[in-house]
């Protein structure tokens, strides 16, 4: 979420300034690689050190980065709203519509989301954001939670001591959570969602990670059943 000394020590929120220059230098840097930048992750959510944004400090956040990406690089991408929910869309777009008409949708190509199943329904996204706002949208960041069901020596839930009944985790780990997940692919392209990003793939690099990400492969860096049946989606 940017260095420390980009933010104001008072409020915790991006010195725009700052920001914007920081923004510049990671563009160049990255240009040849990077082609897309989605701006910021879940504004609207309390993060590690950085309070929520309301939507006026987003649009003015959105607006002062999309700027000093197309400095560096015009052709990029910008994904915008980040993961938020269709209300904070909106009123974001409409504050960015009233300082600024018709500059975010030359400016900014897509609006992202996280729908994750269980949580925003891709379907809120159509009537209002994709028809609406005539915005396409990207589920950028989506997963299902299992902790597996492999039983050798190094599993996850014997290094722990977790005491889960085996045939539950088997149940979620190869049926619940691949179902899950499928069912989330799908309704998100169903309902005009046009790009779908799994979280996460990480291999191994904590037991915590088996804890609290969902990632697809297993302990010993086999893959998760939940993974091919993405694949198979995809």
């Amino acid at each position: 979420f940017g260095p420390l000394w980009s933010k104001d020590p008072a409020t915790g929120l991006p010195n725009l300034k700052k920001w914007s220059n920081f923004v510049k230098t990671m563009v160049a840097h990255y240009k040849p690689w990077v082609h897309v930048w989605e701006v910021w992750n879940e504004p609207n959510q309390v993060k590690t050190s950085v309070p929520a944004f309301d939507e006026t400090f987003y649009a003015e956040l959105l607006a002062s980065t999309t700027i000093a990406i197309e400095s560096v690089d015009p052709t990029a991408k910008v994904v915008g709203m980040a993961g938020t929910d269709v209300g904070y869309m909106q009123r974001t777009a409409a504050i960015l519509e009233s300082r600024y008409p018709g500059w975010y949708k030359a400016h900014i190509d897509v609006f992202s989301t996280h729908a994750y199943p269980g949580g925003h329904k891709p379907s809120d996204f159509a009537v209002p954001i994709i028809q609406g706002l005539n915005m396409p949208v990207w589920n950028t960041e989506a997963g299902s939670w299992d902790l597996g069901f492999y039983q050798g020596i190094f599993a996850n839930f014997i290094s722990w001591g977790v005491s889960t009944n085996n045939s539950e985790r088997f149940s979620k780990g190869m049926l619940t959570k691949p179902e899950d997940l499928v069912k989330n692919v799908v309704e998100s392209l169903g309902y005009g969602i046009t790009k779908f990003f799994y979280y996460d793939a990480r291999m191994f690099t904590s037991l915590d990670d088996f804890a609290t990400h969902p990632t697809i492969f297993e302990y010993d860096g086999t893959i998760r059943p939940k993974a091919i049946a993405y694949a198979i989606a995809a």
